[in-house]
């Protein structure tokens, strides 16, 4: 895969696309959606285990070797800026694959422009419930976001920050697969756009997810980990029931990081349940 860049309403993105030599009769292609802080690279290790499968994979506005928003970083924006980048390398009838803040932006791109999405994969996503378990997390952003933007920067975006951050999120005991995560971490840390990070934290919060879900109509993979604080089994639960075809799994003792820390084991989960979501539609469609 080699970087390329395509600008959308002022913004310049750079993605990375498998070629047809790489995937020659490709009968899928997947939009992947990186999370908080990361970059294109995030998850292509889960869908390189994918077969036939056309992959394209941006930096997020903000984030990695794109640029900001000219506006704000909100939903809403993020998901026309993709919906024109999708427009502009003609993608369509794609399967949107998100990872935590990528999840949230790919719920929002699904919702606005359903026309776009052939179906959907939601890997812990990031939403607006307001549980108990969600109150560190929401002090931490919360906090992070009231302060001037160097703080804020030392706040989100330092290699201590990252650190705790990680640690925090860890549930495999690989030391390799550990260090992997947190260099990675570091290195697209250093490039991030703190305002970003603040603006669509507020976004996440304020939006209503349940009424977002409710509008799409394509078929969606909710998968999410039984010890993950920033999206908990209930909220993914809760997210679940305002889908109009998805299936949910909750992996046991896996945390927010786990499609990274085990890309074999996702992948197997996820390709399973858009299967059955796939022939669970044949069959209405013949009924």
């Amino acid at each position: 895969m080699r970087e390329m860049s395509s600008t959308v309403g002022g913004t310049r993105l750079a993605y990375w696309c498998s070629s047809a030599v790489d995937r020659p009769a490709a009968s899928r292609t997947v939009l992947l959606l990186h999370g908080l802080n990361a970059d294109h690279d995030g998850l292509l290790t889960l869908t390189r285990l994918w077969p036939d499968t056309r992959v394209v994979s941006p930096d997020l506005p903000g984030f990695g070797r794109s640029g900001p928003l000219a506006g704000a970083h909100c939903l809403e924006n993020y998901a026309r800026v993709l919906d024109g980048f999708c427009a502009a390398l003609d993608l369509r009838d794609v399967t949107v694959v998100g990872h935590s803040l990528g999840a949230s932006i790919a719920l929002a791109l699904a919702s606005a422009y359903p026309r776009r999405v052939r179906e959907l994969v939601l890997i812990s996503p990031v939403s607006s419930r307001n549980g108990p378990d969600t109150w560190p997390v929401r002090a931490y952003y919360g906090l992070g976001a009231a302060l001037p933007a160097r703080a804020a920067r030392f706040w989100f975006l330092s290699r201590a920050a990252v650190y705790l951050s990680d640690r925090s999120m860890f549930t495999t005991a690989d030391r390799r697969v550990r260090r992997r995560i947190l260099e990675s971490d570091y290195d697209t840390a250093a490039r991030a756009e703190v305002r970003a990070i603040v603006e669509i934290y507020r976004s996440i919060r304020d939006t209503p997810m349940a009424a977002v879900a409710g509008r799409i109509p394509a078929p969606t993979v909710v998968v999410g980990g039984e010890r993950d604080r920033l999206a908990s089994p209930a909220a993914l639960a809760a997210l679940h029931r305002h889908l109009a075809r998805s299936e949910l799994h909750v992996v046991p003792r896996a945390g927010h990081l786990w499609s990274v820390e085990e890309p074999r084991a996702a992948t197997r989960v996820i390709l399973s349940a858009l299967g059955r979501l796939a022939g669970a539609a044949v069959a209405d469609r013949a009924g």
